[in-house]
């Protein structure tokens, strides 16, 4: 593993100075992708991740079907 790379924890929720940096970090890119560095883009996507539904060490469905369904 590379020293800036950080494990991810998508139990954690954001706290208020990430979903800030997430917001800015999105504007950016939708503003100008060529003009943001891949670590930045890199940062987004790891804040992102963690927005995501969790359990347990998948990303759960939004919706979960009923016990027995396919």
């Amino acid at each position: 593993m590379l020293p800036q790379q950080r494990k991810v924890t998508h139990h954690r929720p954001l706290s208020d100075s990430e979903w800030n940096e997430m917001d800015a970090l999105r504007r950016a890119i939708k503003d100008g992708p060529p003009s943001v560095a891949f670590h930045k883009m890199e940062r987004f996507s790891e804040l992102f991740v963690r927005t995501l539904p969790y359990e347990d060490d998948t990303i759960a469905a939004a919706v979960k079907p009923p016990d027995g369904a396919a």
